[in-house]
């Protein structure tokens, strides 16, 4: 439907959630989840 392969999004999935690990927890929490703003 996004025109990117499954196996190129849980990539671009991974990275993003290996760089939420590396940032300090501080503000409120995201109105979408990593899967969404991927996406976006």
């Amino acid at each position: 439907m996004t025109g990117v392969s499954r196996k190129t999004f849980e990539l671009m999935e991974d990275d993003v959630k290996a760089d939420e690990k590396k940032k300090k927890k501080s503000g409120r929490r995201p109105k979408l989840i990593i899967e969404d703003q991927v996406l976006m």
